[in-house]
């Protein structure tokens, strides 16, 4: 896997030379620098606010002319909306952040395509107005057209490496050209290369790498690099148009010495030497083994074998043998390491013992918001007890399917050679794992079927009966809000709050729903319904008229169920006051939106990764 990632937002072209892109990672996030000594709010704005409305991400791919030309090829192009929330009725007042993955990318990137990404913010926001001279109901709603902000990052892709002027046409080459030169090859003090003349035509040259390694005899009496994976000496020069600063080594002692130039073709041979067979840098596996847990490593015995990280092979065992096997590597330096792990035998099933076990229902202080906990023993001599599963069954009869499968490995345990294995053991349950329909809350009941594994994966199982559902905390049916109460009272409104269950159900919050109704001079009675999140403490009910009594019902209703009424409560508003500030209402027929003016100020973090399979 292969990740190009830019998040400096002043960068605006990078070069890569990778292929096979199939995944594309945006991220960004617009700041919105608000309105500074803004008037007060008239009396006729409900609502207002300002902020960042839409986010949107769009990538170009744009391809090298195929046929030849200075005209670029249209590629691929796709529009990534931001789905964060904000909208022009629901502005982000001070930042917006959009993440968006595309793991459908599988565009053909080729040498010289470019991708282009565009990260485009706009402003807005809205004035909600009230008419006064009509009991304040809701008169109209005006939408601001902000401004937009652009950052573009640009990635283009080169797939050929650079050439020396030799390689394409020697006219072009400068004064004194070479690949890599050392003059006064025999010396004493600094060696400095030098080089000249290299050219890339799409990104252009940009920096030289250089190595140098100290040549010895071999086995054989061939030179070779007594350190072929660890250079003496390495550096990295920028490529200028101008003069090239040159790098300069001294050696340490007297000797000879290569030198290699990343990207340089000096016509030399490659660092891995065909003449000494190895594998990631070993030349040499052995392995022994020994019918011992010591864990002392053995000084006879060794075995050759192929220089792969794999070997099989086959040795007649029984239940209960202990086996302990040896590998040992040889790097080309003649370093060795060895390592060893122990093989045990173990043909019998784990002891688990359902007739002692406990229950414990809706248990204090467990891991989940209403737990209950199972407790019972397992055991085995051989290899110990290496995991345990459950399954959770429930139903009118549980037997006949699961509703929760699980396992879990960091449990009480014991020593056996040396490791810990579980022994007593505690598993506990979360009591909305049983979640069954209210309607059946009296009718079910619930089993969990326990597996205890050794080492080999052999399991014994057994049934422990958990009795009805309908015992345990967390299933019982939620009885909504407590306590309503009028708190803020107006001549054209006011808020009704009440109290929450502490803790949440295993069903989640149910919506609340309010219902307003009040009678008419006639005596018809008139209804509002009103919906609010099972989360809400507080509803506010506006336009409503002066001096007029209302009577409200507090009701819940589940998902998929009918509503069910709490409370009644009546209440009366106030009287109408005119307002002492007239200058806060024009005296036009309608309201007045007030001047101003918008500054918005986005800065842009963006993360933009492809993603290559080799």
């Amino acid at each position: 896997m292969f990740v190009l990632e830019v998040s400096d937002v002043n960068s605006s072209i990078v070069w890569s030379n990778q292929k096979r892109f199939n995944y594309l990672q945006f991220e960004m996030k617009a700041i919105f620098d608000g309105l500074d000594n803004l008037l007060n709010r008239p009396v006729y704005v409900h609502d207002s606010k300002m902020g960042i409305v839409q986010n949107i991400i769009t990538a170009n791919v744009s391809i090298i002319p195929r046929a030849g030309g200075i005209i670029r090829d249209y590629g691929y192009f796709k529009e990534y909306p931001c789905k964060e929330g904000y909208n022009r009725e629901n502005p982000y007042e001070e930042s917006a952040k959009c993440v968006i993955n595309d793991d459908q990318f599988v565009t053909l990137i080729e040498h010289g395509d470019w991708v282009t990404v565009k990260f485009r913010s706009t402003s807005g926001g809205f004035q909600k107005f009230f008419n006064i001279d009509n009991q304040a109901m809701p008169y109209m709603t005006n939408y601001y057209s902000g401004l937009s902000f652009i950052k573009t990052v640009e990635f283009r892709f080169d797939f050929k490496g650079p050439k020396h002027c030799s390689e394409v046409d020697k006219r072009t080459c400068p004064f004194g050209a070479t690949i890599l030169d050392i003059p006064d090859l025999l010396r004493n003090g600094p060696i400095i290369p030098r080089w000249l003349g290299w050219t890339d035509t799409l990104s252009g040259v940009g920096e030289y790498y250089m190595e140098v390694f100290k040549l010895g005899p071999n086995r054989v009496g061939r030179l070779v690099e007594t350190t072929p994976t660890n250079p003496i000496f390495s550096t990295t020069v920028l490529h200028t148009n101008g003069t090239i600063k040159y790098p300069q080594y001294a050696p340490s002692g007297s000797g000879m010495y290569r030198y290699v130039a990343d990207a340089l073709d000096d016509n030399e041979e490659p660092l891995t030497r065909k003449a000494i067979p190895n594998f990631h840098g070993i030349v040499k596996y052995e392995i022994v083994f020994v019918q011992t847990v010591d864990a002392t490593q053995p000084i006879l015995g060794w075995t050759e074998i192929s220089l792969k990280e794999s070997f099989s092979t086959q040795r007649p065992l029984e239940d209960g043998d202990r086996l302990r096997v040896w590998v040992r590597a040889t790097d080309l330096m003649g370093n060795q390491r060895a390592d060893s792990t122990i093989i045990k035998v173990d043909g019998s099933k784990p002891r688990l013992h359902a007739y002692t076990s406990k229950v414990e229902l809706n248990t204090v202080n467990g891991p989940y918001k209403y737990s209950s906990k199972v407790v019972f023993s397992a055991s085995d001599n051989d290899s110990g007890v290496h995991m345990i599963g459950f399954d959770i069954f429930v139903g009118t009869n549980p037997n006949n399917f699961a509703t929760m499968k699980k396992s879990i490995e960091d449990a009480e345990c014991r020593n056996v050679d040396g490791v810990c294995f579980l022994s007593s053991q505690t598993v506990f349950l979360d009591n909305c794992w049983m979640l069954v329909g209210r309607t059946y809350l009296d009718k079910m009941s619930a089993i969990v079927n326990v597996t205890a594994y050794n080492q080999a994966m052999l399991g014994t199982s057994a049934t422990i009966n958990l009795g009805p559902v309908n015992k345990l905390l967390g299933l019982e049916k939620y009885d909504g809000p407590k306590n309503p109460r009028i708190v803020t009272k107006t001549h054209t409104g006011f808020r009704i709050t009440w109290n929450l269950p502490e803790k949440q159900s295993c069903y989640g919050r149910a919506d609340i729903l309010i219902i307003l109704s009040r009678k008419t001079a006639k005596g018809e009675a008139v209804l509002h319904m009103y919906y609010t999140p099972g989360t809400s403490n507080h509803f506010d009910i506006l336009g409503l008229n002066p001096e007029t009594e209302y009577t409200l019902g507090l009701n819940f209703q589940a998902p998929g169920t009918m509503a069910q009424q709490t409370y009644f409560l009546t209440t009366k508003t106030g009287a109408y006051e005119p307002p002492n500030d007239s200058s806060s209402y024009s005296g036009d027929d309608g309201p007045v939106s007030p001047a101003f003016t918008l500054h918005i100020i986005i800065s842009t973090h963006l993360c933009v990764r492809w993603f290559s399979k080799q």
